[in-house]
C-alpha cells in the first residue's frame, strides 16, 4: 500500500463545490492543499463532481484531483481503493459525519489507512441552536468522532463540543483556518466612502439569519441617519428570498466575487453578526487580512485570539450606533486595520497553519495504518444536511457539466492535464 519509505500521502474527499472556491470549506481545502503540495507533502483530492466546480481551473493546479460522478464516488468502493493504492495513500480525510460513517468506513474496511475527521462544524450543536435538533445527525456525528483515528477542529470551543460527543480528546488537534496573505492584499478601510460589507454563502442558515437582521433592522435605521451609507452583500444568495431588496439603491447584491480584493478596496467597515454556528469564520480572517475594520459577535470571532483587531458587539440593536460612531472616527478605523493585518501575518497565514498540519501528519506512526475492525460502516448512505439543503434550494444553477455526453468511469485533472477514463488504467 505505502511506498518503501513509508512516506505519508493524504487523500482529501470533497463533495459539493471545490474550485472556484465559493465558501469557507472550499477555501480551506484549496489553500491547504496548495501549501502542502508546495512543501512536497503529497496530497490528492477525490472529488464528487456534480458540475459545481470548473474542471478547467482544477487542471491548472499542481496537485492531482480524481473526479467521479456521485454514483461512483459513493458506491464504487473498488474504484476508489484502486485509486488510493495507485497513489500510495495512507491517510484519508473526510469533513462530514454522514460521509465518514458510510464511505470512509467502507474504504477503511477494504483498505488499511489512517482515517481523519475534519470537523468544519459541530453539526448537531449547530442544528440545535437553530431550533432544528436532529437526533439522527447527533448519533451519526457521535459515531464519526469515535470511529475516526484522528480529528481536526478549528477552535477550542469546537474541541469541547466534540469531547461531549464522546470523542477521545487525545485524538483531537486544533488547526484553525487561514488566509493566503499573498492573495488577499492589504488595502485598509476606504475612508472616502461609507461602504459596509457582508460576505458569505447566504444559503447557509447562520449567514442567512445574520443577513436578514442587517436588511430588516440595521439598514433602515442607517438609511434614515445617513443616506450615504451603502451595504454590499457578496456571495451566493437565494434570489427569491431577497428579491424585494434588490431595488433598494443602498443595498447591492454582488453574488459570487472571484477576486475579493476588488470589493475589499471599496469597503469601509465589514460585518459578521453571527449568532449561530461553530468553527472559525474565514470571512473575518479575510476582512482582517485586507485591513478592513470588522464588527462581529463573540461567537463570530471564535478562534481568533487577538480581539483588539475586531469590534465585538453581541447586541444587534447597537449595530447602527456603533457603525455611525466608527465611520466618524477615522483614527480608530486605521488603528483596528493595522492591528488586524498584523494578527493575520503572525497567526493565521496558510504558511504557518500548513506547517502544523504537516507535523501532525508526519507524526502518525506507520502501525496506525490499519483496516477497520470494530467500526462497521453504515448500511445506507444519508445525504449530509448541508448537501441536501444545497440540492433542495438549487444553489448552483450554473453547472459546468464538462463531462456531459461523455462515457467515462472517472476523470483525472492537474498539472495542466485533464483526462477521462472509460476503464481503470492501473
Amino acid at each position: 500500500m505505502a511506498d518503501k519509505k513509508n512516506k505519508k500521502v493524504l487523500a482529501i474527499f470533497i463533495d459539493g463545490t471545490f474550485i472556484p472556491s465559493r465558501e469557507g470549506a472550499t477555501n480551506r481545502f484549496l489553500n491547504l492543499t496548495r501549501k502542502l503540495t508546495e512543501h512536497n507533502f503529497k496530497v490528492i483530492v477525490i472529488h464528487c463532481y456534480r458540475g459545481w466546480s470548473n474542471l478547467n481551473l482544477i487542471k491548472k493546479e499542481k496537485f492531482t484531483t480524481y473526479f467521479l460522478e456521485p454514483k461512483n464516488y459513493y458506491y464504487n468502493f473498488n474504484l476508489i481503493t484502486n485509486i488510493l493504492k495507485k497513489e500510495n495513500v495512507n491517510i484519508i480525510q473526510f469533513n462530514d459525519p454522514s460521509v465518514l460513517t458510510y464511505l470512509g468506513l467502507n474504504i477503511k474496511k477494504r483498505y488499511p489507512s489512517f482515517l481523519i475527521y475534519e470537523a468544519h462544524d459541530v453539526v448537531s450543536q449547530l442544528l440545535k441552536n437553530l431550533g432544528k435538533e436532529n437526533k439522527k445527525i447527533l448519533e451519526k456525528e457521535r459515531k464519526a468522532v469515535q470511529a475516526a483515528d484522528g480529528i481536526t477542529c478549528f477552535t477550542q470551543k469546537d474541541k469541547n463540543q466534540l469531547i461531549k460527543l464522546r470523542a477521545n480528546k487525545k485524538k483531537i488537534i486544533i488547526n484553525p483556518c487561514g488566509v493566503n496573505v499573498k492573495e488577499i492584499l492589504y488595502c485598509g478601510p476606504n475612508l472616502k466612502a461609507k461602504n459596509l460589507l457582508f460576505l458569505g454563502n447566504h444559503f447557509y442558515e447562520p449567514n442567512k439569519r445574520a443577513l436578514d437582521y442587517l436588511l430588516e433592522k440595521v439598514m433602515p435605521i442607517l438609511s434614515r441617519r445617513d443616506p450615504k451609507i451603502f451595504l454590499n452583500i457578496a456571495g451566493n444568495y437565494p434570489f427569491e428570498r431577497y428579491k424585494k431588496y434588490t431595488k433598494n439603491k443602498r443595498i447591492n447584491f454582488l453574488d459570487f466575487v472571484p477576486n475579493l480584493n476588488s470589493v475589499f478596496k471599496k469597503t469601509t467597515i465589514a460585518l459578521a453578526p453571527i449568532k449561530f454556528g461553530s468553527g472559525i469564520r474565514i470571512k473575518i480572517l479575510n476582512y482582517m487580512a485586507a485591513g478592513i475594520p470588522t464588527i462581529s459577535t463573540t461567537l463570530g470571532s471564535s478562534g481568533i485570539e487577538n480581539k483588539k483587531s475586531l469590534m465585538i458587539e453581541n447586541n444587534f440593536s447597537k449595530y447602527p450606533g456603533l457603525i455611525i460612531s466608527l465611520l466618524r472616527d477615522k483614527e480608530k478605523l486605521i488603528e483596528i486595520s493595522k492591528n488586524a493585518r498584523d494578527v493575520i501575518e503572525e497567526k493565521y497565514s496558510w504558511e504557518i497553519i500548513s506547517q502544523e498540519i504537516i507535523k501532525r501528519y508526519n507524526s502518525i506512526e506507520n502501525k496506525s495504518f490499519v483496516g477497520s475492525r470494530k467500526n462497521e460502516p453504515d448500511k445506507k448512505f444519508v445525504l449530509p444536511h448541508w448537501l441536501e439543503e444545497n440540492l433542495k434550494k438549487e444553489r448552483f444553477n450554473d453547472k459546468d457539466f464538462l463531462f456531459k455526453n461523455k462515457d467515462y468511469l472517472y476523470g483525472k485533472a492537474g498539472n495542466n492535464s485533464l483526462n477521462f477514463f472509460k476503464r481503470r488504467y492501473f
